[in-house]
């Protein structure tokens, strides 16, 4: 983007400024990254600057993972189970493994909803979320399809909710 006037930088809405922002962090431009750092104004609370937004971007991304984690291990362990245990217990690892697919395809699809609100393409996203694990990335293909919209709806919401409340001058894209 080395075309831009400043004068366009110091412009840009924040839900732009915030999706150049990943995408610049994906393409791993930071020369691209700091112009847009540099150019945006606090804003009315200090908290609303494109700095701030992406650490709470990475907090919640953070937390994200975490949870996807813990459906990798219940996955796993009732996966490794599977030979070695009783008619029950193996009902029981079945319903535990539909539980890991259902909290993951739910959470991955209301991140997406989430980023698509505010903006950021997901093949950004992507690019800036990085490094995957291959566990993860393992679960949420198998649990595609298996969201459960109650679900999705709630953890939509908490992550909508969560930036909205750090950033209120934020309108959504």
């Amino acid at each position: 983007m080395k075309d831009i006037s400043n004068q366009f930088y110091e412009n840009l809405p924040m839900p732009q400024r915030f999706a150049a922002a990943i995408a610049a962090i994906g393409r791993d431009d930071e020369k691209e990254l700091n112009r847009l750092k540099s150019s945006s104004p606090a804003g009315e609370y200090a908290i609303n600057t494109l700095s701030a937004r992406l650490n709470d971007l990475n907090f919640m991304n953070m937390a994200i993972r975490l949870t996807l984690y813990e459906q990798v291990s219940r996955w796993l362990l009732a996966r490794s189970s599977d030979g070695f245990i009783s008619e029950e217990d193996d009902r029981i690892c079945n319903l535990l493994i539909k539980l890991a697919f259902e909290e993951t395809a739910s959470t991955i699809v209301a991140r997406d909803r989430w980023l698509e609100k505010f903006g950021i393409p997901l093949g950004d996203f992507e690019a800036y979320d990085v490094p995957h694990d291959d566990l993860i990335g393992e679960l949420i293909k198998l649990s595609r399809g298996k969201e459960n919209p109650d679900k999705v709806e709630l953890y939509e919401t908490c992550f909508t909710d969560f930036f909205q409340n750090r950033h209120p001058s934020t309108p959504l894209a």
